[in-house]
């Protein structure tokens, strides 16, 4: 999971970096915020995969309910 977020981090500081070096600063800022806003949620959809493909593969059940039962 960590190599997942350290990709993700690095391919952003990569595409920052790139839009720094071409494009003007007022057209930079927008973009920055978009850029970020998608890396990031791409991280959290394949965090939320990976953690589910990691608990049905050891068979662990999340149930969200009162754990008492009368």
């Amino acid at each position: 999971m960590t190599v997942l977020w350290a990709g993700v981090f690095l391919l952003l500081a990569v595409c920052l970096g790139v839009l720094l070096a071409t494009v003007p600063l007022a057209t930079y800022v927008p973009v920055w915020a978009a850029t970020t806003v998608v890396l990031i949620a791409a991280g959290i959809v394949a965090s939320a995969f990976w953690l589910r493909s990691v608990l049905r593969r050891l068979s662990i059940g999340l149930r969200f309910a009162s754990a008492v039962t009368a």
